[in-house]
């Protein structure tokens, strides 16, 4: 989930910046580099970090509660099972 967090994270916040600069920078000159160069080193990696860690969220606690399913279904299948010492 991270990755894809990653993934999606970069280009959303990359793209919002790029028009957030481009509507409110004061730079009549070059609007369009200052946004563009923005957008790509700064404002897209932050996303980017933004999106990895909200994924590694989502991701761990989907993890976590896969996790202990198959914790509890151990446990079950464990109590089932004939241990060794009862066959001696």
């Amino acid at each position: 989930m991270g990755l894809l967090g990653l993934l999606v994270g970069y280009p959303f916040f990359a793209v919002a910046g790029y028009w957030i600069i481009e509507l409110f920078s004061g730079n009549a000159f070059d609007r369009s580099v200052e946004a563009s160069m923005m957008a790509v080193f700064a404002i897209g990696p932050l996303g980017a970090i933004i999106g990895l860690v909200a994924g590694m969220i989502i991701g761990g606690k989907k993890q976590a509660l896969g996790g202990q399913k198959q914790a509890l279904g151990g446990k079950k299948q464990a109590l089932k099972t004939p241990s060794a010492t009862k066959d001696i």
